[in-house]
């Protein structure tokens, strides 16, 4: 019982949705040259002032991009409900290629963030990550930010 309930790979049956996103950001960053010198697909990739369509919703048309953005998310890679795994991913993906990250660590013109993204119909929750896993999601960037969605629902109780 104990090692289950501390295997932080475990399905999370609280969770309805998890995600882990690694991103860049900087007036002057080329998302182009970024993804030829890691060798790594973006899940997105924008060059400052590029096109955006907005939603119908927002009155469609276009607006420029206010910055080059270069993103990862695990969201379309890993299929589970534990963040742990989804983490996992972005490091296996990122780690590698650390020495060109690292020319955008700690430099003001740039903005490097690992964001973690947990959602529940309930009123609360959350996840688990190992310590090792935290540290190394620490290494590749300047900042961690953490968000939560909670719904309506306590537990128990429909």
């Amino acid at each position: 019982m104990t090692e289950e309930w501390f295997d932080v790979c475990r399905e999370n049956s609280l969770c309805k949705a998890t995600q882990v996103l690694f991103g860049i950001v900087g007036d002057s960053l080329n998302p182009d040259y970024l993804t030829e010198r890691m060798g790594v697909r973006p899940s997105r990739a924008l060059l400052k002032g590029q096109l955006i369509p907005r939603s119908k919703r927002a009155g469609g048309g276009f607006f420029p991009a206010a910055s080059g953005v270069w993103q990862i998310c695990s969201d379309t890679a890993v299929e589970s409900t534990s963040t742990e795994r989804h983490a996992q991913y972005i490091i296996n993906v990122l780690e590698p290629h650390i020495h060109v990250l690292e020319e955008f660590l700690g430099k003001p013109e740039y903005s490097t963030a690992v964001c973690i993204s947990w959602e529940t119909d309930l009123e609360d929750g959350g996840f688990s990550l190992s310590g090792s896993t935290l540290s190394r999601l620490g290494c590749l960037c300047d900042r961690l930010e953490t968000y939560f969605v909670g719904g309506r629902k306590t537990r128990g109780h429909p």
